[in-house]
């Protein structure tokens, strides 16, 4: 990507920004907060990360893997890239984790071989910015600047001439960057659906990249048409068996950034008289979600904080996943239900309503009752199945001799 494109990825704000920080600046309405406990913490996990650097260098290792653990998962990597990390081989690479919590970090260094926590480098290497706290879009640049080369200098050391990654848009700009600058081969694989806002997949390609299906395949190629000469890998999927439940769940609402419980929480009450309802929890965080947990509670609604869509799916039969622009929509057909998007104002939303794939409905009780009143059709099952993940099956030793 040349430099023009750089400055107007990284500098795609409005004036106003500037203008903020400056005044932030001039003002100096920042103030110096460095919490001892957190420093603390990030100093022990960086000296375990030291060690395994160390370890890594008298074993020569040249493989490197980026990783995501999920909050309270004791150590699991995150489950929506286990098709590709249930193949790697842990002991014979460096694995750059990303763990937010201390508890779930010591389980990931007990139970993964050569961890770096990717955390506690990005706080060392940015440690001056944390003073400038307000101010984001200053913070979010320079971090970014200043975590590439701490981690660059780790590559260099370690002579890293490979690099494994979920594709998390967080970090995927900076690591591309660092591999084309040091020749370093990329392979990559996706954890949720390609849409127009997830920005970094424009610019960037990784070497080899695994997709879920043919459709995902064409989503990617049709965002960054680079991808037409680099190696794409359709993974296929596992057949899913069930347990034959009696219980039912007529309707899952699948939490996600856009839904709002302001919004929702009338149809949700609305539905729960006539209907067998669930809420499903942001796998990823759920510190935004204590009203919703209140809430839930107080009206007696069933809900899963932890638990996977396999496990529910075992407990339960579900008919209809509900959504505002969740991947798990996607997912839907795979678990024998059909999904529902609610139509509302985020780009994500409106990108996946205009493929027509997916059904979508106001957020209006006659609307959703009227749906929820008839089971979906097996028919219906199998078609979105086939559009949407296609025949390919999952094939492990296609995933292993592409990995090498």
């Amino acid at each position: 990507m040349n430099n023009n494109n750089k400055i107007k990825y990284f500098r795609n704000k409005s004036t106003s920004r500037y203008n903020i920080l400056s005044n932030f600046v001039n003002k100096k309405n920042f103030t110096k907060k460095i919490y001892l406990t957190e420093f603390l913490i990030h100093l022990f996990l960086l000296f375990l990360s030291f060690i395994s650097i160390a370890k890594c260098k008298i074993i020569k290792v040249t493989i490197c893997n980026y990783i995501i653990s999920l909050p309270k998962s004791k150590g699991e990597m995150d489950f929506r890239g286990k098709y590709i990390t249930d193949n790697l081989k842990f002991k014979k690479s460096i694995n750059l984790i990303r763990s937010t919590d201390f508890i779930n970090s010591i389980y990931c260094y007990i139970k993964t071989p050569n961890v770096i926590f990717y955390l506690s480098v990005q706080y060392f290497a940015t440690l001056s910015f944390k003073f400038y706290s307000k101010l984001d879009f200053f913070n979010y640049y320079n971090r970014n600047l200043k975590t590439k080369k701490f981690i660059k200098k780790i590559f260099i050391y370690l002579r890293i001439s490979k690099f494994i990654s979920i594709d998390d848009s967080r970090v995927m700009t900076f690591f591309l960057e660092i591999c084309e600058e040091l020749q370093i081969s990329s392979v990559g694989y996706m954890h949720y659906r390609f849409n127009s806002s997830y920005k970094p997949i424009k610019f960037y390609t990784f070497d080899t990249f695994f997709v879920w299906s043919e459709y995902f395949k064409k989503r990617l190629i049709l965002l960054n048409n680079k991808y037409k000469n680099k190696k794409i890998i359709i993974c296929g999927i596992k057949n899913k068996i069930f347990k034959k439940p009696k219980k039912k769940i007529d309707a899952l609402f699948v939490w996600d950034l856009d839904s709002k419980l302001r919004s929702l929480k009338n149809l949700i009450l609305l539905l729960k008289n006539n209907f067998q309802i669930a809420v499903k929890f942001k796998p990823s965080s759920q510190k935004g979600n204590k009203k919703l947990l209140i809430f839930l509670e107080k009206n007696n609604i069933l809900y899963f904080k932890n638990e996977n869509f396999l496990d529910i799916r075992n407990k339960y039969n579900i008919s209809y996943f509900i959504g505002c622009s969740t991947t798990a929509l996607y997912e839907a057909c795979l678990y024998d239900a059909l999904p529902i998007i609610l139509k509302n104002n985020s780009s994500i939303a409106k990108e996946i309503i205009s493929e027509g794939i997916i059904k979508s409905a106001k957020n209006d009780y006659k609307n959703i009752s009227k749906i929820l009143k008839h089971l979906p059709h097996k028919k219906k099952l199998r078609e979105q199945k086939k559009k949407i993940w296609g025949e390919i099956k999952y094939n492990k030793s296609l995933i292993i001799n592409n990995i090498k």
